[in-house]
């Protein structure tokens, strides 16, 4: 005798949601830690603990040119990506993942046995990667989370963005200098041509860079903010700018307002602009709040020694009184660049 077999109508929708389920590929792993145990693959993720950053695979171009990078979980972020591992080595297989070794190295395999880029750290016992949420990537030891004992950091290694208590600046026992430096073209994160860097010497200051040629200086830091950057002033808005000098260290770095609401980044762009945005939470997009080089008087050494730089003027550059243009030809075809020399000379030889 043959039993009929009866399944209800709410089981069977039950079975079906987890048939399906099953066939689902996981986009998400549900931690903000890697172990040498697991490896990350191309539709896996990496979640800070709080929601607000993630980090996995990305593609680029046609064809597709894959790379590990980070970008906001908690805000829509499309094409906003804070720090990529492999900007200079590009992957073309879907098949690449991303795994930490036992001894703290963590590495980006192309599919096979080709290590496409590695964070070259060598000295740990007991080690885990974990994605934090500043927006910071460290290795360290599993049951040591304190920052000082970190055997590796994102934030030591930035690509063209600086986060909120990230440095920007020199390590003067290591010889570590945090820079940001431009991608080659907006959909390639490739090193571009364009970096914004510290310079410790004399009055420290930091200088945008175009090649080995600069285009652009903050001027030094006058108590709370660069001299040549007024908006930048602590308190305006919430942020919290801080400049430090001390014999191991010179860096910039800043702090936003409490809470979630505000965020804000710091970024050299593709084509050779310093600027720096802020999410408005109500309209829930960003939103320029400064950047350099506004005018051509931002520009580095635009007018010349002891040239004058006025942006209201015919031509932007002017000598001062008892100075004359010391290239009469290219100062008529407006290039100001050599400057301006004295009309006379002075005679110091001599103390009467």
């Amino acid at each position: 005798m043959r039993i009929p077999f009866f399944v209800s109508p709410r089981l069977l929708t039950i079975l079906i949601f987890i048939f399906f389920i099953g066939l689902s590929p996981v986009f998400e792993a549900a931690t903000d830690t890697l172990t040498p145990a697991n490896s990350l693959s191309i539709n896996q993720t990496l979640i800070s603990s709080g929601g607000k950053f993630e980090l996995g695979f990305f593609s680029k171009g046609h064809p597709s040119r894959y790379y590990v990078g980070i970008w906001y979980k908690d805000i829509p972020s499309d094409d906003i990506f804070i720090w990529v591992a492999n900007r200079d080595a590009p992957l073309f297989n879907d098949s690449s993942i991303l795994k930490l070794d036992n001894h703290g190295n963590l590495m980006i395999f192309d599919g096979g046995s080709n290590i496409r880029w590695s964070s070259n750290t060598s000295t740990a016992v007991n080690p885990v990667v974990q994605l934090l949420d500043s927006g910071n990537l460290v290795i360290r030891e599993a049951r040591d989370q304190n920052p000082e004992h970190y055997l590796w950091q994102s934030f030591d290694h930035p690509t063209d963005t600086l986060l909120p208590g990230q440095k920007l600046g020199v390590n003067l026992k290591t010889g570590l200098n945090r820079s940001l430096t431009s991608w080659r073209g907006l959909s390639d994160p490739g090193t571009g041509p364009y970096s914004f860097k510290m310079d410790y010497h004399g009055d420290p200051e930091v200088y945008l860079w175009q090649g080995d040629k600069i285009i652009y200086r903050s001027g030094p830091w006058v108590g709370l903010r660069f001299s040549g950057v007024p908006e930048m002033k602590s308190g305006e808005s919430g942020f919290n700018f801080t400049f430090h000098t001390g014999a191991d260290e010179v860096y910039y770095t800043f702090e936003l307002p409490k809470g979630d609401a505000v965020k804000s980044r710091l970024m050299v762009t593709y084509d050779g602009f310093l600027r720096r945005y802020t999410w408005v939470p109500d309209s829930e997009q960003w939103t320029s709040f400064w950047y350099a080089r506004k005018d051509p008087c931002d520009y580095y050494r635009a007018c010349g020694p002891y040239g004058v730089c006025n942006t209201n003027a015919l031509f932007n550059c002017q000598c001062p009184q008892g100075f004359r243009p010391k290239n009469p030809g290219a100062w008529t075809l407006r290039d100001g660049r050599d400057g301006c020399v004295r009309d006379t000379d002075l005679e110091c030889l001599s103390d009467g």
